[in-house]
């Protein structure tokens, strides 16, 4: 998913957190491509724009690898795991009623305005957060104050548990620290969202040197952040929409990376090429079918189950070669127990066969998101398995803005919607409350189940972990149920480098995301 719309609503991941190892393959570099293996400069390029690279509005996938070199929060994920470590902080103190979350900040860290970072920049940041009052903002709906008696402690109080709030704070889209004196001198009447379009406030690694909507970004190392330095003094990052073109430059040594985009064919033929490797990593990435319950062929629930029963998970799989696995859970994998629930049902197309000349309408409008070219092949198969079955269905791309307003305008919504997407963080609520939950930002069908409501708002404000799984395995139940959402796939990030490009620092819920500071030349 490229894209997110700014009234999305999400969450985090609790339970047990799994350490994720990636794995990869390279050859032995030469020809063009092993040029670039000295160079202190990495050369990225991306999809499409990323838009204003400020944190509290940027809610998007494709640009998440300059927000979180820029910015730091106070929590993140470790490499290639679910687990939360600190950040700019150590994990927290915790209340026994999970009211309070007492942090102690790490002392010398600095802005890249040179102001120092203390408790009451983590109090403004919080605040502006709040008063833009976007996308990202829904992870501080439950902040009720900040107590910034000490400069190195922050203590922030909740209005309410929220099972998913170190979650909120480790995620790529979590609360980013800003410096509370740039802010205030380019405050303007936005909140410095202007300012910040060109510039930014961080403590990261690297800032923004230059950033050319729709052109060109380029990132430069900081020298006063307190960790190690970066290989790589300079990222310089372009936007090329044609993922032919991106595979020609990187073959040419113009690129060092490809993130996302190519088909598995492509992966393979180049990956096995001197001078380049494939890496796979696992991530929470999954391929889900949004099926209509006010409009087309499928509006009853038996219709639905019909449906879903009429699928080969396995066949649908296919598209996504080595990276993808057969879905069993509603949930992204790893979000919670295989034993919490299951999506598992029995393929029997002979059900929706019958029950076609009873349905409202033999025609079957079904949209594909066109961000990934692996989702167009889905509603191929898709399509093709209907029409066998006695149905007149066909299949159209639909932009992805397109997609985040159809709630809107539910007369442009197809009958069924593939979509290859992922949560906010690792955690069942910022998944199942942003896409199935009422006002979810990415419920594009409106489908809409008050219990599953109910559910999510106890697993939301649950405070063991055996509380959390109990809530939301009953919610992913419900949500089965209902058979407005069809899983289909687990899908891994798969990338393709140069070789001698390693260090690569992924988070599992975020795809087409690395820490740039971390890559090396091996």
């Amino acid at each position: 998913m490229t894209a997110r719309w700014a009234v999305l609503a999400g969450a985090a991941l609790v339970g047990a957190a799994t350490a994720l190892s990636a794995c990869s393959s390279s050859s032995t570099p030469t020809g063009a491509a092993s040029a670039r293996a000295t160079s202190t400069n990495l050369r990225v390029a991306f999809l499409a724009d990323m838009g204003p690279p400020d944190p509290d509005t940027f809610y998007a996938s494709e640009g998440l690898m300059v927000t979180n070199s820029v910015y730091e929060g106070l929590l993140q994920y470790a490499n290639n795991s679910t687990t939360i470590e600190g950040s700019l902080a150590d994990l927290p103190t915790v209340s026994p009623d999970g009211l309070t979350y007492t942090f102690k900040l790490h002392a010398g860290v600095k802005f890249h305005d040179g102001t120092p970072f203390t408790s009451a920049a983590v109090a403004s940041s919080f605040a502006r957060r709040t008063a833009i009052n976007q996308g990202p903002a829904y992870m501080l709906a439950h902040v009720k104050s900040v107590d910034t008696s000490d400069p190195l402690t922050a203590v922030i109080h909740l209005d309410q548990p929220v099972s998913a709030f170190r979650d909120y704070l480790a995620s790529p889209f979590g609360p980013k620290m800003m410096s509370p004196t740039a802010i205030r001198a380019h405050s303007g009447t936005d909140h410095a969202q202007t300012w910040l379009h060109t510039h930014d406030v961080g403590t990261g690694p690297y800032q923004i040197t230059s950033f050319l909507p729709e052109q060109k970004y380029v990132l430069s190392a900081f020298s006063g952040y307190p960790g190690n330095q970066p290989a790589f003094k300079e990222v310089d990052i372009s936007i090329q929409a044609s993922i032919s073109t991106q595979q020609l430059e990187l073959e040419q040594g113009q690129l060092d990376m490809i993130m996302h985009g190519l088909q598995p064919s492509n992966v393979d033929t180049i990956s096995h090429k001197s001078g380049f490797a494939r890496h796979e990593f696992p991530t929470e990435l999954k391929t889900v079918l949004f099926v209509n319950p006010h409009r087309g062929a499928f509006t009853t629930v038996t219709a639905r189950a019909a449906l879903k029963q009429a699928l080969d998970k396995a066949m649908l799989t296919r598209p996504f070669g080595s990276a993808g696995t057969v879905s069993t859970q509603i949930y992204p994998a790893g979000e919670l127990p295989a034993s919490a629930t299951t999506s598992a049902t029995t393929y029997d197309p002979s059900v929706l066969r019958k029950l076609v000349p009873t349905l409202p309408t033999k025609k079957v409008d079904i949209g594909y998101d066109s961000t990934d070219p692996r989702n167009q092949q889905v509603a191929d198969l898709i399509q093709a398995t209907l029409q066998g079955l006695g149905l007149d269905a066909t299949d159209r791309a639909i932009p992805i803005g397109q997609i985040f307003s159809l709630a809107s305008q539910p007369a442009q919504a197809p009958a069924i919607l593939v979509q290859t997407t992922n949560p906010d963080a690792a955690h069942p609520d910022t998944w199942a409350r942003i896409y199935m939950g009422k006002g979810g930002g990415a419920n594009y069908l409106q489908c809409v189940d008050p219990e599953v409501d109910k559910l999510l708002d106890t697993g939301l404000s649950a405070t063991t972990p055996a509380a959390v799984n109990t809530a939301y395995g009953k919610a992913g139940d419900r949500i089965v149920q209902d058979g407005c959402f069809i899983d289909i796939a687990d899908v891994k990030d798969t990338v393709v480098t140069r070789t001698g490009l390693t260090g690569f620092y992924h988070v599992p819920p975020i795809p087409w995301d690395f820490k740039l500071a971390s890559l090396t030349n091996g």
